[in-house]
């Protein structure tokens, strides 16, 4: 009878162990291409500029947000990667759950986002929710 508990609880430790691993790739940002041009229409050459990216359903839980900062090229233009995290099914499965949560708790964060702002003094924002398009041109001021 004990060598069958110590082989039941065995399994269940085995099931939750695999559960937990980091096997599934999730893409919180597709590839985005934006121009940065002045109030004049004019490229915005060489500003720096920040991307900050996170799964609320799925990242809610002692996780930082993804940042990175780059430099727009000549004609104003940066190309930022796509974003991925490597998630396990046990987070999949709380996302899900996490998801349903703004019906409980309206002010409740969920979903995929991203937000670019312009750095050095500089004044401009874009930010991307999943299934909205993304912005491809975006206005600074300084």
């Amino acid at each position: 009878m004990f060598v069958q508990k110590k082989k039941i609880l065995l399994t269940v430790f085995l099931i939750m162990a695999v559960a937990m691993l980091p096997i599934f790739e999730e893409t919180v940002v597709p590839e985005w291409k934006i121009q940065f041009v002045d109030e004049d229409g004019k490229a915005v050459q060489n500003q720096r500029v920040q991307q900050t990216w996170k799964d609320y359903s799925i990242q809610w839980f002692f996780s930082m947000d993804g940042i990175d900062i780059t430099m727009t090229d000549m004609n104003g233009y940066v190309v930022l990667p796509e974003r991925s995290i490597r998630v396990s099914l046990f987070d999949l499965l709380v996302g899900w759950l996490w998801e349903v949560s703004p019906q409980i708790n309206p002010h409740t964060s969920y979903g995929k986002s991203s937000f670019v702002l312009c750095r050095d003094k500089a004044d401009c924002q874009a930010s991307y929710r999943e299934g909205k398009a993304l912005p491809n041109h975006v206005v600074v001021k300084k």
